[in-house]
């Protein structure tokens, strides 16, 4: 022994004959060190001891003795008493002399350890409102109120509670423009803020979903590893899915990642992008002023048009108010730029989302995977019946691989009686818990959210008898025995809260109120210490939707209405400078305040923004809202313009979506308006919108009627915008009934009424006119055999539209291009235009338009050989087309949809469906569209089992016969090819040779190549 210590030469040990002693100047001692620095006392000596303290004494080491565990405890204990000592002399140091920041972290510091010190809270709460943190100091009374109630069943002291009065009546930061300089904004949502990640969680534990956990930290780790996910939290009300996002948010934070929140809300369904708004706000905040210059002109200037403290003198105009995807890019442009480090994305209560929103998510959805994304949305299960585009966006991520869906189950009975018993105050007797978790379970069912509220209701002296009520029942009765136990003052600002509907800024309730800030403050103070509000960043949310849900339920009618109109009033005081982006809340609560001029005016300004956005269903929802208003107005003059004015931007709106037929359903109550106000141009811009509707429904004859009438008044009038769009639709409609020089003439006389215009206006139409003619004029000119004039005005077509950047436009040049293509028999041109057609029209879901273009590029690909690619999409133009009542060509797709299938070799099906086709074609008149189902008849009487020569003969005659009368020379042609074989197969070769002749003379004539082989072809068969 002595050999090894001699060769340590260890400084620290001295070794003496026999003895070895520990040169204790040569050691050190942490804990003795922490002691020394101590009673120097000065800041840095405090410091400095506070930095040797890791945590309690000798923590990791244990020693199975009972005297060690005496000596240990209360030397732990003393350690800990001189660590607080330590901290409260440095926050009073830091204070004293003005160092804030780092006051607010010792006392963040010291409350990590002795959480129960209400001076602390009440010093820290003081710190951050010095430090203009107002939302971090309004949460921290949050905490306060938690710890207190879960380990000591007491309420905050009356000083605690006048420091949060104080903070909550100072001005809060404006969150409409971003502030780049000092701490930038972030929203807290219901987890821990970035700020604030040391705070404990001010929510009930998670209780039962072990699994469900693990699967969101694995998504998150792929997130931090660069690799973007998708998540999907389902299940009904109360089943703590927000609970579970506040763990996988506190994570993200944990992991040096950022959190930007939307929330949808109920009461404002129909408010366009709205939960985009705020996380686009909210996100944007977290930027620095560098990183916001890395967004390009061409975003920020979409941008603008959510948020319009982006726009900008300099910048040129967005892009066409239909053209969302530029809108959808610049948003995915500005997540890509916060995504420079993780970032969880949510959309809370996605079930009550506007429609575009829902879109948004679901473009997102397919380019986060490239991006340290996590793209998360929660909603309710028992929600998705009413959320048709939700759930269809749920489909479609089933199957992605970087796509996780969660659905809640309620917690079983044992983890229920978890539940209570962290819930529970800190000393109840074990009996007593039995017997509240027994009744918790029973009334709860294993519903985390009702559980909490019986707990809550317990503690403040309800009973529950038993019951066999619903759950939902259950819930109201745990609420509003709290709610009564309120103060009257309280319970007035949350019937104010419960009717503003949404997270809101204390000015906004204080004002809807009408009551001073001192009272108003009192009373948010009682509400979020009963836990029925809670802070949300700078502003004040319920709890819990179910709580505002009883409470706005509680409301006598008459109360309602009064406070929806005290609400709007307060909106349009407090928000004066900036009343744009509350448009739709304004509308909304006028209307249920009953005051009804402004809710018109404001409703009608929600709609204009609507469309300026994209946002058609919601847009339509305002303009019905203000329909509804008007009748409550007086009768006169005013009301009926107003009235028909409304019903035109809606059925304007409702054109773009391809719901004719609510279009045609409401056309008589708005020609009788027009009627009543004597108004001929009115009148005539019925008639022409009913032509458009009929003619794309398939119903000619009425709508060439209808359309003729608009055009004699439009020229009586001398309004050349509406004679061009009664000219161009009429030529629409003689196309539907195969008239094709009549069609061709119309169209032509609209691109002469148009020739003085500029090419790039809309003049009030879904697309650009200039566009319009020369593109439909193709299908009449390529039918005619026109090819040279139709490819040219085709093409011309879309250099317009390009240059437009219209995406009906653009839709509507590339498919009847496309159309054309395939029609003369070049289907390698024709398939990569009608493509971008039906990526447009999926794109910006142009309804009216997609039966056309996807029914086109279906038979393109089945007769370009890819027949089991081209069935289903074929049948889904047909399905597409019936759905929408866009029967305009739908028998022509019929046609197309049977010689698929006898491309695909089932007879049977081709039969059935030429043959419906031919009745189709028939029923509404549509001459050319019966020419092609004849001779589709013949082709499958050809082709069958045993081939039946008589009846191709017939239905190619008279097929032959039709087209020619109609002046179809590329399908008199094709007849005349097939008769041909047929007259060969049946050995008839000089009726075959002359007929293959004449084809092929015609094919040649029209510049037809792949048809004109064929036919020369067969003909040098008949010389043999």
């Amino acid at each position: 022994m002595r050999r090894v210590f001699r060769r340590a030469r260890n400084a620290a040990l001295v070794v003496r004959g026999d003895t070895i002693a520990l040169k204790t100047a040569a050691v050190s001692v942490d804990a003795l060190e922490f002691q020394r620095h101590l009673r120097r006392g000065t800041p840095a000596a405090l410091e400095a001891a506070l930095a040797l303290y890791q945590g309690a004494l000798l923590d990791g080491v244990n020693v199975a003795e009972a005297s060690f565990e005496e000596w240990l405890r209360p030397e732990r204990e003393r350690f800990r008493e001189a660590v607080l000592e330590a901290l409260t002399k440095l926050l009073t140091h830091h204070t004293k002399r003005g160092a804030i920041e780092a006051a607010a972290q010792t006392a963040t510091r010291l409350l990590a350890l002795d959480p129960l010190q209400e001076t602390i809270h009440r010093a820290l709460m003081r710190l951050y409102a010095r430090q203009g943190r107002r939302a971090h100091a309004l949460r921290q009374y949050q905490v306060c109120v938690r710890v207190l109630q879960r380990e000591l069943g007491v309420e905050p002291e009356p000083e605690t509670r006048k420091v949060y009065r104080e903070v909550l009546q100072q001005r809060a930061p404006s969150t409409r423009t971003p502030d780049h300089t000092g701490d930038p904004f972030r929203r807290r949502w219901r987890g821990a803020p970035a700020g604030l990640r040391e705070v404990p969680s001010l929510e009930p534990p998670v209780v039962g979903r072990r699994a469900e956990l693990a699967r969101l930290h694995d998504a998150l780790r792929e997130v931090c590893g660069g690799r973007g996910r998708i998540v999907v939290v389902l299940g009904e009300a109360g089943m703590g899915k927000t609970r579970l996002l506040e763990e996988l948010a506190a994570a993200t934070l944990q992991r040096g990642g950022s959190l930007v929140v939307g929330r949808c809300y109920e009461t404002q369904q129909i408010l366009p992008f709205g939960p985009w708004v705020e996380a686009l706000r909210a996100g944007l905040g977290l930027l620095d002023s560098a990183a916001l210059e890395g967004l390009e002109p061409v975003w920020r200037v979409e941008l603008a048009r959510l948020l319009p403290e982006f726009s900008a003198p300099h910048l040129f105009p967005p892009g066409p108010a239909d053209d969302y995807l530029r809108l959808f890019g610049a948003v995915a442009r500005v997540i890509e730029i916060l995504a420079t480090a993780p970032l969880m994305l949510i959309l809370e209560d996605l079930h009550w989302a506007d429609e575009m929103s829902v879109r948004l998510f679901g473009f997102l959805a397919h380019r986060v995977a490239a991006w340290p994304v996590l793209l998360v949305a929660s909603a309710r299960t028992e929600e998705l019946g009413e959320a048709p585009m939700l759930r269809r966006l749920l489909e479609e991520l089933r199957g992605q691989r970087h796509a996780v869906a969660l659905t809640l189950a309620p917690l079983s009975k044992d983890e229920t009686r978890s539940l209570v018993r962290m819930l529970a105050q800190v000393g109840t007797r074990e009996a007593a818990l039995d017997q509240v978790a027994e009744q918790v379970w029973t009334l709860s069912e294993g519903n985390p959210f009702v559980a909490v509220e019986t707990m809550r209701a317990v503690h403040e002296g309800h009973r529950f008898e038993a019951s066999t009520i619903g759950i939902p029942e259950r819930v109201r009765e745990a609420i509003s025995s709290r709610l009564e136990r309120l103060s009257p003052r309280a319970q007035e600002l949350l019937a104010v809260a419960a009717v503003i509907g949404r997270e809101f800024e204390f000015p906004l309730l204080r004002r809807a109120a009408q009551i001073d800030e001192r009272e108003a403050a009192e009373g948010v103070e009682e509400l979020v210490r009963r836990g029925v509000l809670h802070g949300v960043g700078p502003r004040l949310d319920f709890a819990h939707d179910r709580i505002r849900e009883v409470a706005y339920g509680q409301l006598f009618p008459l109360r309602r209405t009064r406070l929806h109109a005290s609400v709007g009033g307060a909106i349009e005081a407090v928000y004066a400078d900036e009343l744009e982006q509350h448009h739709g809340a304004l509308g909304v609560h006028f209307c249920r305040g009953e005051i009804w001029e402004k809710a018109l005016r404001y409703l009608r300004l929600a709609g204009n923004g609507a469309v300026a956005i994209s946002a058609n269903r919601e847009a339509v929802a305002y303009f019905e809202q203000a329909l509804q208003v008007l009748d409550h107005l007086p009768e006169g003059r005013s009301r009926t313009e107003q009235t028909y004015d409304l019903a035109m931007y809606r059925a304007a709106v409702l054109y773009s979506l391809g719901e004719l037929r609510r279009i045609v359903d409401h056309l008589g109550e708005t020609e009788a308006l027009a009627r009543a106000l004597d108004d001929r141009t009115r009148m005539g811009r019925v008639d022409v919108l009913r032509l458009g509707c009929l003619a794309a429904m398939g119903d000619q004859a009425p709508a060439i009627e209808s359309g003729e009438r608009g055009l004699a008044i439009a020229e009586a009038v001398g309004n050349l915008p509406l004679q061009a769009s009664a000219s161009f639709l009429l030529g629409f409609a003689h196309m539907g009934l195969g008239d094709f020089r009549r069609a061709v003439s119309y169209l032509k006389m609209s691109g002469g009424l148009l020739q003085d215009q500029s090419a790039h206006k809309r003049l009030g139409q879904i697309g650009l006119p200039a566009v319009f003619w020369r593109a439909w004029q193709n299908l009449p000119l390529g039918e005619l055999g026109a090819f040279h004039e139709a490819i040219t005005s085709g093409e011309e077509a879309v250099r317009i539209a390009e240059a437009a950047a219209q995406p009906y436009s653009l839709a509507l040049a590339h498919g009847t291009l496309g159309h054309l293509y395939c029609l003369k028999g070049e289907t390698s041109l024709g398939i990569p235009a009608l493509e971008r057609s039906v990526a447009l029209c999926r794109d910006y879901e142009l309804a009216v338009l997609s039966p056309l273009t996807i029914g086109s590029l279906g038979h393109a690909y089945a007769v370009a050989g890819r027949v089991t690619e081209a069935l289903p999409i074929m049948e889904r133009a047909v399905a597409r087309g019936a759905s929408l009542h866009v029967m305009w060509w739908h028998s022509r797709r019929m046609t197309e949809l049977g010689e698929g299938y006898l491309l695909a070799g089932r007879a049977d099906d081709a039969l059935t469906t030429v043959e419906r086709a031919l009745a189709l074609a028939d029923a509404h008149g549509e001459r050319g569209n019966r020419a092609y189902a004849l001779r589709a008849l013949a082709e499958v009487a050809l082709r069958r089992d045993h081939p039946d020569l008589e009846s191709a003969e017939r239905h190619l005659c008279h097929a032959l016969s039709l087209a020619d009368e109609l002046g179809m020379r590329p399908l008199v042609a094709r007849c005349q090819l097939d008769m041909g074989r047929l007259y060969r197969r049946a050995g008839e070769r000089t009726k075959a040779r002359d007929l293959l002749a004449a084809a092929s003379a015609q094919l040649c004539e029209m510049d037809m190549r792949p048809w004109m082989e064929q036919a020369e072809a067969e003909l040098a068969c008949t010389a043999t």
